[in-house]
């Protein structure tokens, strides 16, 4: 069962702002990773894109429904950098600084796929990876932004 949201339903998270998208959202799909809620956080001038699982189709829809509104300083990567997801059109109107890949070390999907990565890699983005630095952690006082290494 797919329960929409109120598009682009808004709260505030201190001096941040949580925007959920869900213009994207397909009430014909059962596909649940298509239809995965993506959120839109805005602190000063830093932005980040919290894509879940969505594929290239879902992409394609949010780039029709927001366009250059995507415009992102940290993307966590959409579906773990499948081979199905960072398309380059997306990736190209995201072009965030930092592209986060959430991921488990030697997972059963083979995620991340090198197409993915080399796309990620195209449009210049950093690419940062769960699998391979534990925690990713990236600071912002709303002006400007910095990966901090595992304190652990």
């Amino acid at each position: 069962v797919l329960t929409v949201l109120e598009d682009d339903a808004q709260r505030s998270l201190g001096n941040s702002t949580l925007r959920m998208l869900t213009k994207h959202l397909d009430p014909t799909s059962d596909d649940q990773n298509e239809n995965s809620i993506v959120g839109l956080c805005e602190y000063g001038n830093y932005r980040a894109l919290f894509t879940g699982d969505i594929t290239s189709k879902a992409e394609k829809r949010l780039i029709s429904a927001y366009g250059a509104g995507l415009d992102c300083d940290v993307l966590l990567v959409p579906h773990h950098g499948s081979k199905s997801s960072s398309s380059k059109s997306f990736l190209e109107i995201v072009s965030p600084v930092y592209s986060v890949i959430s991921v488990g070390a030697k997972n059963t999907y083979g995620h991340p796929t090198q197409e993915a990565m080399g796309r990620i890699t195209e449009v210049g983005s950093e690419i940062l990876r769960t699998d391979l630095l534990s925690t990713v952690t990236i600071r912002s006082d709303g002006t400007r932004m910095e990966v901090v290494e595992d304190e652990s």
